[in-house]
């Protein structure tokens, strides 16, 4: 377990819901602890747009993620949850990515089950992998056991209808 994650767990633990406002780079991060955020997050989509000046459509790499997510962590003491977008690969590179994003003091990551290369969440044109490997993806990471809050999600609704989304999420 890290201090970070440790935190992050104790604020999802508290009765209501967890506002973690996104942050782009170290200076909005200190904005957000400033004013009183206890949790900051950091999308790939606005890595992205920041880190490339392209949308979010699977062109950036999770070392670029975790590398501008480290200089956010350098400066804040807020948890941050960053994107781990598909885990960039298969279960193995899921693996590599959460413990790169521990070893660089992420607290959290969102994972989710779209083809690499990925389409952002909100448009169209997404697909999934199928859900043994999604599940793959999933346990790798956990089994990684670097203490990171672990946020696995799925794009399965909009691709494949809200009862493959509820078997996904099951699983």
């Amino acid at each position: 377990m890290t201090v970070s994650s440790d935190r992050l767990r104790t604020v999802l633990a508290e009765p209501g819901c967890v506002q973690a406002p996104g942050c782009y780079d170290a200076v909005s991060a200190l904005l957000l602890a400033r004013a009183g955020f206890s949790v900051a997050h950091f999308s790939g989509a606005i890595a992205s747009a920041v880190t490339l000046g392209l949308p979010d459509l699977g062109y950036i790499h999770g070392s670029q993620i975790a590398e501008a997510a480290q200089r956010i962590t350098s400066v804040i003491d807020l948890p941050l949850i960053a994107d781990a977008d598909t885990g960039y690969g298969n279960a193995l590179h899921a693996r590599r990515t959460v413990e790169q994003y521990a070893h660089i003091g992420i607290a959290g990551l969102h994972l989710e089950d779209q083809i690499n290369p990925k389409r952002c969440g909100h448009m169209a044109g997404k697909e999934v992998i199928d859900q043994a490997e999604a599940v793959q993806k999933v346990r790798a990471v956990v089994e990684a056991d670097t203490g990171l809050v672990i946020i696995a999600r799925t794009d399965a609704m909009s691709v494949l209808g809200l009862d493959a989304a509820i078997e996904r999420a099951g699983e």
